[in-house]
């Protein structure tokens, strides 16, 4: 049971550490998120400007939140991971119904312009899951061994916004280098005429002056 729950902290936690780093996204390219609220058209007008300025330091302010929770102890982790919670599912609501109603519209996960995907549905409530258990399955253990289970959470969001990346990146079209649009077509052959006739003059026997005569 403690491994069980000890997997669902570092789960939790990494979730945490992809909110700051979405809220740091978020708020460096705030013209790209406000672009992608204009694109879903879910949230009403009138509040997509609160809604720009404050969606990225409410990720940062939660996941560190979050994360300071799990070093102090158990009860704060608690809190912690509930608010957390409580707002992946926000995430998966959201994603879910910008899926089936809006399904070309840009994401805007991590300042990305991209289309949703089922997957960052699934992202979100897995996480919204994984916070809500090991909020009801609090860890107890020394300042030293809560700081390490950082490590492992930080390895699983790396790699969860590893895949995300890679789900989301569209394979260059044939005869294109890395999608940028240049053709790397191979040079093209010189054409050359029909057999027997580049090397027609060649072997033709010259004139002479008895064939004038």
């Amino acid at each position: 049971m403690a491994a069980l729950a000890l997997s669902l902290s570092a789960v939790a936690l990494a979730g945490a550490l992809l909110l700051v780093a979405g809220g740091l996204a978020h708020m460096r390219d705030r013209a790209s998120f406000d672009a992608a609220l204009t694109a879903q058209r879910l949230v009403p007008r009138s509040l997509r400007p609160l809604l720009g300025r404050l969606a990225g330091p409410l990720e940062i302010a939660i996941g560190s939140g979050a994360v300071a929770g799990w070093l102090v102890g158990p009860s704060t982790a608690a809190w912690g991971f509930g608010v957390t919670a409580l707002l992946y599912a926000g995430f998966g609501a959201y994603t879910s119904a910008l899926r089936l109603w809006r399904p070309t519209a840009p994401c805007g996960c991590f300042g990305s312009d991209r289309p949703v995907t089922w997957a960052v549905a699934v992202r979100a409530w897995v996480f919204a899951g994984a916070a809500t258990a090991a909020a009801l399955l609090p860890v107890d253990g020394p300042a030293v061994w809560r700081l390490a289970t950082l490590a492992p959470a930080a390895i699983i969001g790396f790699v969860v916004w590893l895949l995300q990346e890679i789900g989301h990146r569209p394979s260059p079209p044939y005869g294109t280098v890395g999608g940028g649009g240049r053709e790397s077509n191979p040079p093209a052959r010189a054409s050359r005429p029909p057999y027997g006739v580049e090397d027609r003059g060649r072997h033709q026997p010259a004139n002479t002056s008895s064939e004038r005569s």
